[in-house]
């Protein structure tokens, strides 16, 4: 099926800002324009000063030109980034994230799990929701929370990481940076051959393996300290459970598998989009009075907040919101009323973000919710930032 393709003229000094409801596939081209492809034109484009912002409401593949700044704001399911050369900033991905062949990167938060490839410059990640693996990192990377397992081979750089789950990873040889990992289960460092470092550990289950080239020994304790040469790399081991050291070599089937499976998702997802758009070409049997009252709700909720939109106090700020939601708990009541699903769990309570630590989950949208607000845009009843804010706030509600 035919795709819609844009090709935009950008300034060398022009910083790329997007926001994504569908999947994101970015990567690096040669030529200096900003290359678009999604199912259809239902994005918005805006210049801001130096900033070009990006709103898709759909899936979209992103070619950017070198030598230009990127802002992801949020990614409401999941996102791939391969070949940047400048640094790159992601704020939300709602789904998995792959990153490849990426100079550095710093992001807040992904729900879902994120796969990592060839960093060469410093990473540094907020949480991630599920499992962390990566391979070839040389430039250090630093991550608050991970809520699954960790798997790393080849760290080139300081490593510090907290994790739920277990840690296995491995250095390169030319490391000396600090590591410091703490983790809920088990830690398995592959350390290479005739290291210098001392290492302070405490194991939950006091129980420490040492299996080197230069040392064998096992210490059934909760704390151990451990010199190799001379102790010039600081390594900090802090587990739940057992203690694992070795100079053996990590078995990267695991981590190589996971990359083929990401091509595979990768595949999948873009057939599951030529299946949408299919869809949406044909005609979509909802009942007049469902697609005209939604549209009529989304104009008094979006009207309802412009009219505040120029207070910047808290208590504006909240009003507008619960405008909002409000609008939302009439749509859901109405799509009740024809005998459809409900869009939102009413009786859910906001959960104070701290709480919500480590338990993120991808957004929770429906195909019939999409399906809805991309018919409303289609048939220009609503804007595309009245479905961006539509879209958020049912991510947002459901998604918790």
């Amino acid at each position: 099926m035919d795709k819609y393709q844009q090709i935009i003229s950008v300034e060398s000094d022009v910083t790329i800002v997007v926001r994504a409801h569908g999947n994101l596939d970015v990567h690096q081209w040669d030529r200096p324009e900003l290359g678009i492809i999604t199912d259809i034109n239902v994005q918005k484009i805006r210049h801001e000063n130096k900033l070009l912002r990006l709103l898709f409401v759909e899936d979209c593949d992103l070619s950017i030109p070198k030598n230009r700044e990127l802002i992801i704001e949020r990614v409401s399911e999941n996102a791939r980034l391969r070949d940047l050369e400048n640094p790159l900033t992601i704020n939300t991905v709602g789904g998995r994230l792959a990153l490849q062949n990426i100079v550095s990167a710093a992001i807040g938060r992904v729900s879902e799990s994120c796969l990592l490839e060839n960093i060469s410059g410093k990473l540094k990640i907020g949480r991630v929701g599920d499992k962390l693996t990566g391979k070839n990192l040389g430039g250090g990377l630093s991550v608050d929370r991970v809520s699954g397992n960790v798997k790393l081979q080849g760290v080139g750089g300081s490593l510090d990481v907290r994790c739920d789950g277990s840690v296995e990873v491995s250095l390169m040889d030319s490391n000396k940076e600090k590591i410091s990992i703490r983790s809920a289960d088990d830690i398995f460092l592959h350390l290479p051959a005739d290291s210098n470092a001392a290492l302070q550990i405490r194991s939950g289950g006091e129980n420490i393996l040492f299996e080197t080239s230069s040392l064998k020994k096992k210490i059934n304790e909760s704390r151990g300290e451990i010199r190799l040469g001379s102790g010039e790399q600081k390594i900090t081991l802090d587990a739940g459970d057992r203690v694992r050291v070795t100079g053996d070599i990590l078995d990267e089937k695991e981590i190589l598998r996971l990359f083929t499976d990401l091509d595979i998702l990768w595949k999948k997802l873009k057939e599951a989009s030529e299946i949408r758009q299919a869809a949406r070409e044909k005609e979509v049997h909802w009942e007049i009075k469902m697609v005209e009252g939604v549209a009529k709700i989304a104009h008094e909720a979006m009207d309802g907040v412009e009219e505040i939109a120029d207070s910047v106090t808290e208590d504006a700020i909240r009003e507008a919101e619960m405008h909002v939601k409000e609008a939302m708990r009439q749509v859901q009541e109405q799509i009740r009323s024809l005998g459809y699903d409900t869009w939102i769990d009413e009786d859910q309570e906001p959960v104070d973000e701290v709480e919500t630590e480590g338990m993120e989950k991808g957004s929770d949208v429906t195909e019939e919710e999409k399906l809805i607000v991309m018919r409303l845009l289609q048939q220009q009843k609503i804007s595309v930032e009245e479905a961006d804010r539509l879209l958020e706030v049912l991510s947002d509600t459901s998604g918790r």
